[in-house]
């Protein structure tokens, strides 16, 4: 942003994950998912296991916190400057946005581009499922045990072991803690394994 400075650390660190996800990125297969994990290590906060598929964008990765047994599918793009925590646990499937920051646009006599951006941090509870396409917006907080289904545009919260679909989101159904049996059918129906 205009008038905005960068230390050169900051622009160094930022220029050397441009080129190290470009040059990884592409990689399929397993031998990529094991080469990113390794590689994109220093630039994550994470506590364990972090499985990111081939063609996905991490915006800011330094504003990215993770847990344990996270996995990122394939195409999707995750903007953390604002602040991205994702606990233990999570599926995300392909094509998933999850957006942390956006343009200020209070002041219609100065242009858009001009009056800065805004930070909202997203946090993604434990054991949360995000099927294919979903957009997360920021400022949001999606609970333990929740899913998203495909193609979803979440724009508020999202509780505990419910199942949200739609745009924008809300509540479809919900989950019972130690429930067993087939998944409910508007989950199985919207969203995505493949992730």
């Amino acid at each position: 942003m205009a008038g905005s400075r960068k230390s050169p650390t900051t622009v160094v660190r930022e220029e050397a994950w441009a080129w190290l996800e470009a040059s990884l990125g592409w990689m399929p297969g397993r031998t990529g998912r094991i080469v990113r994990r390794l590689a994109y290590r220093p630039f994550i906060a994470s506590i364990g296991f972090l499985d990111v598929a081939e063609h996905t964008h991490l915006r800011s990765p330094q504003c990215l916190r993770v847990g344990r047994g996270v996995s990122i599918g394939r195409g999707s793009q995750l903007t953390c400057g604002g602040g991205l925590v994702i606990g233990d646990d999570v599926m995300i499937a392909q094509e998933v946005t999850i957006i942390t920051n956006g343009h200020v646009f209070d002041d219609v006599t100065v242009p858009m581009v001009k009056q800065g951006i805004f930070d909202k941090p997203v946090f993604i509870e434990d054991d949360v499922w995000i099927g294919t396409g979903v957009r997360i917006m920021a400022g949001v907080r999606i609970g333990k045990g929740a899913i998203i289904a495909a193609g979803a545009v979440v724009t508020r919260d999202v509780e505990p072991y419910t199942i949200n679909g739609g745009v924008p989101a809300r509540a479809i159904g919900k989950r019972t803690p130690g429930q067993t049996g087939a998944p409910a059918d508007a989950a199985r129906s919207s969203a995505s394994a493949d992730s």
